[in-house]
């Protein structure tokens, strides 16, 4: 599994150190280029010119230097076992004409382009590894489906039409129970997983199962009440605030039938 992670991180930004017995991978400093995925991939191609992984960093960060330059860079953590967890941290960078070394980026400077190319790389490992998934065994999933715990009462989402509420209901439940299969179905195939990313159902339940936090932010944002805006309905409620920057999920009409359309965080 960990050599399959390291491929999928390398595919796409090649200079990397691995500590198996750790679990850990980390890359070096990769140049971005913010002139859209033409360009994300000239540079790849790029950094994958035969050099050093310290010749290519340090060339990387000294031609051209008469323009602002932005760099990335990612820390990989698998932990188990089974279920095994990949923990991805992204990190950006700066550089400007006259500094020795890049400046990171945090907190308000975080630049917008971090979490996509995060997102991507957590689909893309997701992707690798899928091959190698177990499927359950039928007495294990009759198990999970038999014994569901409490249902979520669709009258906690007031204010909204009821067709809407127990859609808003079924989906709390499976979101507490994990359970994919029917989460995917509540669903729409051109669903909106990432601000700036292509909108699609397999990438984003690729991404939302290689970080199970995402559904933890949509039970809280179920959680805080839903509210309609237009003809759609969003959750939390204080996601109808044009400044709202959080996690929010929107549901919409579909051919007669209540489904999620979007599922972001940011402005």
């Amino acid at each position: 599994m960990f050599a399959e992670i390291v491929t999928a991180v390398k595919d796409q930004y090649p200079n990397l150190t691995e500590t198996p017995f750790k679990g850990q991978i980390a890359t070096s400093w990769h140049r971005v280029y913010i002139g859209g995925d033409s360009t994300d991939q000239a540079a790849q191609a790029s950094s994958r010119a035969p050099a050093s992984a310290n010749s290519n960093q340090t060339n990387a960060f000294t031609t051209d230097s008469a323009f602002k330059r932005f760099f990335i860079r990612f820390d990989v953590t698998v932990t188990g076992g089974r279920p095994w967890q990949v923990k991805l941290v992204g990190r950006a960078a700066e550089w400007d004409q006259g500094n020795a070394v890049p400046t990171e980026l945090r907190g308000a400077s975080r630049p917008p382009w971090l979490d996509g190319r995060n997102n991507a790389l957590l689909v893309a490992i997701h992707r690798r590894l899928k091959a190698y998934a177990v499927a359950r065994r039928p007495d294990q999933a009759e198990a999970s489906t038999a014994d569901i715990g409490p249902r979520t009462d669709p009258k906690v989402f007031a204010d909204i039409p009821t067709a809407a509420a127990q859609q808003l209901a079924g989906l709390r439940d499976e979101v507490l129970r994990r359970d994919w299969a029917r989460i995917r179905r509540r669903i729409v195939a051109d669903v909106e997983w990432s601000l700036g990313a292509e909108p699609g159902l397999d990438a984003a339940m690729a991404l939302w199962q290689a970080d199970p936090t995402a559904l933890d932010e949509m039970q809280k944002a179920l959680d805080l009440g839903c509210a309609t805006r237009g003809a759609d309905i969003v959750c939390p409620k204080a996601a109808t605030e044009p400044t709202f920057a959080g996690h929010r999920l929107v549901l919409a009409l579909r051919d007669g039938e209540w489904k999620v359309i979007s599922f972001v965080s940011g402005l």
